[in-house]
């Protein structure tokens, strides 16, 4: 669980900070009041070395994976000069998380017809421009009372026929996340439950849904 998150340049957030959420929470606010985008903040804090992450939540929204235009679609107004951050306290463990996102730059040349806006600064005749083809990840974590910051990065990155990712070696995560998004379906879910029982694992689930309500003590209908 999270003490603290603050949320700086990503989608229509300006900046936004929030401490002592609670085991629920319930954030209410009118259509594209960035509702969603602090559910995504957590979202992709919890996995920070991840790069696949930004990318999924816009697949989420219904943007296609790897169009010149998804790139900026993380950043406020996208403006791809500002970096995205995020920051987040954990209790437990305790650590602090710091994450940068940039965007990836190359050289290229606009085609006829381009949209401008899909390219870092403007173009003139056929002069090559800077094009974002991907994101760069800082990450920095400090754990507990120890005054040493743990550094790690990480890219991913379109080549023109696939995505490239870079990814630390030396560091794994001790927190565990999933997104549902508004579109998840449940209608396989009987079938999924049905695998969880075969398998006699009802014991793993009931352990969790207690965690978040103490008085279930079975899954029977």
């Amino acid at each position: 669980m999270y003490r603290k998150i603050k949320i700086e340049n990503f989608r229509g957030i300006n900046l936004l900070e929030f401490k002592e959420p609670k085991q629920f929470n319930l954030i209410v606010g009118e259509n594209n009041s960035c509702k969603t985008t602090v559910l995504e903040s957590i979202f992709i804090l919890t996995g920070p070395t991840n790069p696949y992450l930004p990318l999924t939540t816009n697949v989420f929204r219904g943007f296609h994976l790897t169009t010149d235009y998804s790139w900026s679609l993380i950043f406020n107004r996208l403006n791809t000069q500002l970096p995205l951050k995020l920051y987040g306290e954990v209790i437990k463990p305790g650590e602090k998380r710091y994450l940068t996102i940039k965007p990836l730059k190359e050289k290229a040349i606009p085609k006829p017809g381009e949209i401008s806006g899909h390219f870092v600064g403007e173009s003139s005749g056929t002069a090559p421009i800077d094009r974002i083809n991907g994101l760069s990840y800082e990450y920095s974590i400090k754990k507990g009372s120890s005054k040493e910051t743990l550094k790690f990065s990480s890219y991913i990155k379109w080549t023109g026929k696939e995505l490239q990712r870079n990814l630390p070696e030396d560091y794994e995560d001790s927190l565990k996340g999933i997104f549902i998004n508004a579109n998840y379906g449940f209608s396989d879910n009987t079938r999924r439950f049905n695998n969880i029982q075969i398998k006699k694992q009802e014991g793993k689930i009931l352990k969790i849904l207690q965690k978040i309500e103490p008085d279930i003590h079975d899954l029977s209908v």
